[in-house]
């Protein structure tokens, strides 16, 4: 009774929090909301000096993110932010036309949306674009043009294509091409210049993760990115200049670890110095060792942007622990090898579990990168499977993000697409449905399952561009499958089996929901693939899920929640399976049968009503401000916390373009 008590407060505690106003504004198809960082003024003072140096240090590499998105994507920034930071003379319609593709730009770090991978084209022309340009030149604004260029619109014309032209590099990431059957030509990631996937033939990279690769002279150049070291000999490298403010400013945060964490901040610094995966390696594991109420994730992580899924992108996440629902989650981490030993899966591929894996509950205080301003729902980190298997692994639940995204929507995803019949459960459920689903996907589905010991080398390198589709799936059947296991409510993480049923039906209810972020002719996000695949096997295999047609509307119904469970647990075992045996033919088999392909009279009318009800497709976040307390000779003594900047204002602030 005590446990149904606890979830009974959070789920007070969460409706209270949704009362507040997330909503700023909405940008086409994007809502821009308001991240609240609750905990951070409980924090002593030198957690809060930590915290700011950490956010200062994840801020130092933002532009990493940028380049890394696309080789222009720095210069189009620059363009657009001396625009509407001069904007004299440009007619209102045209600036505001401006202003909106800069949101996006910066929502998305370049000019490809996040998630569905397509370019963003802007509602203004070519012709627009220089005639603004030149009359912010006349109000002001820098632009350094390269001597080759004899004019402004001789400069801009080498980014017409780039941003105009819907057809020229139309996907950031393509892992199925249809023209050339080249994944990384097809692709208009900037983690390859001038190469084929054929180059990479016999090409070992000593740098996997944290480089680019490009191709001059016939001769394959691995381009590292660090900050150099010269009492090492190690030369700098690619952004060396952002990677020493980075570093230093993880110095100043030293003051205020504690012994653990002092540890793992400096293995990252001497990262950052040296570019050595072995030192990134090991700061993973003092991280995974650290238990400070502030930390701080950051370094080149997340493999979903390069299509052969080996280049990390450059990401900062700085988070304070929420103690309460951290306590929660622990009792899931503390039975990781309950749920293991009864997981469906042959015997073989099943863990010892070592290390009891890290669960935490945390309210996110800033994010760039791959972690902003669209920062994810959770975190299971390290990537490394060789890591994992090893030291184990930690879970990080984004508290304050679900809050914000369900306290915008509030019951619009519901009311719209829910089957009729599961809405009233959905009403009671969702939220603690999604809550625990994101949890049971980060600590038990990331942090499960052994693999096949004649594997040399993480899965990635073998299921290549599929690996994280298959990774992501893993990790949401996992979660669908052990949420009926009567240990969850024993557990006190739930009141009761209900739940469970609340959360198949939020899951197949997003399926359709979803559609509405698809604009290209296949799936290309890695988790919305996942998604659908799980959909669409089951409902194929297992007869357990159909569509309705009611008043003209499509719905997903369930049939048989039993049936649905059985497909969910076949799925899961085929999945461990391929993982563990680094399967890539059988990946590639599932995946393009169940999880690239989608219903476009579906999509269509599902854009209808998501615009009919004002559902947005996106979601991203304007960051608490900190702000320095000063002594008289500008010492900092604290730092407080604000929510005053819109969303305008933070970015140009974020790129020193602001002006009061």
């Amino acid at each position: 009774m005590k446990e149904n008590n606890t979830i009974k407060k959070r789920l007070i505690s969460m409706v209270k929090k949704r009362e507040r106003t997330y909503f700023l504004e909405q940008v086409r198809d994007t809502a821009i909301l308001q991240l609240y960082s609750d905990g951070f003024e409980k924090l002593n003072k030198c957690d809060r000096l930590k915290a700011y140096y950490f956010i200062e240090a994840c801020l130092a590499g933002r532009d990493i993110y940028y380049d890394q998105n696309h080789r222009h994507a720095l210069e189009i920034r620059t363009i657009l932010e001396e625009i509407i930071t001069h904007p004299h003379g440009i007619n209102y319609p045209l600036l505001e036309s401006i202003k909106n593709y800069t949101k996006l730009f910066w929502i998305n770090n370049c000019q490809y949306n996040e998630r569905s991978k397509e370019k963003i084209v802007p509602d203004f022309t070519f012709p627009d674009l220089c005639k603004a340009i030149e009359m912010a030149i006349n109000d002001g604004a820098t632009i350094s043009i390269p001597k080759k260029y004899k004019s402004i619109q001789e400069y801009l014309k080498r980014f017409e294509k780039t941003i105009f032209d819907p057809n020229f590099e139309p996907l950031i990431t393509n892992k199925n091409p249809k023209r050339k059957n080249d994944i990384l030509s097809e692709s208009s990631v900037n983690f390859y210049y001038n190469i084929s996937i054929s180059d990479l033939d016999n090409f070992t990279e000593r740098f996997p993760l944290n480089s680019r690769l490009i191709k001059k002279n016939n001769e394959l150049i691995e381009q590292v990115f660090r900050a150099g070291d010269g009492e090492k000999g190690i030369p700098q490298g690619l952004y060396s200049r952002e990677l020493d403010r980075v570093i230093t400013n993880l110095q100043k945060s030293l003051l205020y670890a504690n012994n653990s964490q002092k540890k793992a901040i400096l293995c990252l610094i001497e990262f950052f110095k040296t570019g050595d995966l072995d030192l990134f390696d090991q700061f993973n594991i003092e991280w995974l060792k650290g238990n400070s109420l502030v930390d701080i994730i950051l370094g080149f992580i997340e493999v979903y942007k390069d299509p052969r899924g080996r280049k990390g992108s450059f990401e900062g996440i700085v988070f304070c622990v929420d103690p309460e629902m951290t306590q929660l989650m622990q009792k899931l981490s503390q039975n990781a090898q309950y749920f293991e030993d009864n997981a469906p899966w042959n015997e073989k591929y099943k863990k010892e579990h070592k290390y009891e894996p890290t669960a935490l509950a945390v309210s996110v205080l800033f994010g760039i990168g791959g972690s902003g301003p669209t920062p994810p729902l959770g975190i299971n980190l390290p990537n490394s499977d060789k890591l994992r298997q090893k030291y184990g692994s930690k879970s990080v639940l984004l508290t304050n993000v679900l809050r914000a995204i369900n306290g915008a929507t509030g019951q619009k995803i519901i009311d719209e697409f829910a089957w009729s019949e599961a809405r009233p459960l959905l009403r009671k459920y969702s939220v603690l449905s999604e809550n625990l689903h994101v949890a049971l996907h980060e600590i038990l589905g990331h942090g499960s399952g052994k693999l096949n010991p004649a594997l040399t080398e993480d899965p990635a390198y073998y299921l290549k561009e599929y690996h994280s589709t298959i990774e992501e799936a893993r990790a949401d059947l996992n979660a669908l499958y052990s949420i009926f296991d009567p240990k969850i409510v024993e557990l006190g993480l739930m009141p009761n089996e209900k739940v469970a049923h609340a959360e198949y039906w939020r899951y197949i209810t997003s399926d359709l929901a979803m559609l509405r972020r698809i604009k290209t002719d296949e799936i290309e996000d890695d988790h919305m693939r996942a998604t659908h695949m799980i959909i669409s096997y089951i409902s194929d295999q297992h007869n357990a899920i159909e569509h309705i047609e009611e008043k003209g509307k499509i719905y997903l119904k369930i049939t048989s929640i039993k049936r649905m469970h059985e497909g969910v647990e076949a799925l899961l075992t085929e999945l461990m399976r391929i993982k563990a045996e680094g399967d890539y033919k059988e990946a590639r088999k599932i995946i393009t049968k169940y999880g690239v392909k989608y219903n476009k009279n579906w999509r269509d009318q599902v854009l209808q009503r998501s615009s009919d009800i004002g559902l947005p497709e996106y979601f991203a976040f304007v960051m608490p401000t900190f702000i320095p307390i000063l002594d008289n000779h500008g010492e900092i003594l604290d730092i407080k916390i604000e929510y005053n900047d819109d969303f305008q204002t933070q970015m140009l602030k974020y790129s020193n373009k602001w002006k009061n």
